[in-house]
């Protein structure tokens, strides 16, 4: 019988997480020979995508390297047999990455400072986040009691100023809209504001 591909499906996560390796693959039902066929993968749009051969020819290793890539993405792979009557028959499979934000901590400033002479600067590191997840973050800052201020209550790394003595929670609260949960309360850190 003639050689044909059939029907092409590519099968993979249809919400991988970004910066974290994935294998897709890609399988037909014809009758053409394995070692007859290639494989093209394309993904688009394309920007902030690596891919890769995967271990075996029908697999391709996809990574989604940066915020731009957090979108509805096309993965499709062409078969290809010179000999087969339906040569060039493909699939699509869609794709919508995300980012995971991970496990947040307050980090960085002072334990005790002394009112109106020292200020206090902070940031947040993450645990168990996607590598490219700096990049769609929004931070919230807030301190109890709220007798300070931030340089900026929405930057990545402010500085507070306290404007009474007393013990102090600092808390970041650290939103996205592209990743994995929507919200993160992180670990808060504590200050001890003096008078002299």
């Amino acid at each position: 019988p003639a050689d044909t591909i059939g029907t092409v499906e590519v099968n993979g996560q249809t919400s991988p997480q970004a910066g974290v390796v994935t294998v897709y693959s890609a399988s037909y039902d014809g009758p053409a020979p394995q070692g007859d066929v290639t494989y093209t993968w394309t993904a688009t749009p394309s920007t902030g995508v690596t891919l890769a051969a995967g271990d075996k020819p029908e697999e391709q290793v996809i990574t989604f390297t940066t915020a731009a890539s957090v979108v509805s993405t096309a993965i499709k792979c062409v078969i290809n047999d010179s000999s087969a009557s339906d040569d060039g028959a493909n699939d699509t499979l869609t794709v919508v990455p995300h980012f995971v934000i991970g496990t947040g901590t307050v980090a960085g400033g002072n334990t005790t400072v002394v009112k109106d002479v020292a200020t206090a600067a902070y940031s947040v590191t993450f645990t168990g986040a996607s590598s490219p997840a700096a990049d769609d973050l929004v931070y919230a800052w807030t301190s109890t009691p709220t007798s300070g201020s931030f340089s900026s209550a929405t930057s990545a790394t402010p500085t507070f100023t306290a404007t009474a003595a007393g013990d102090y929670q600092i808390k970041c609260t650290v939103t996205s809209a592209d990743s994995d949960p929507g919200s993160v309360v992180c670990t808060q850190k504590a200050l001890t504001v003096t008078d002299s």
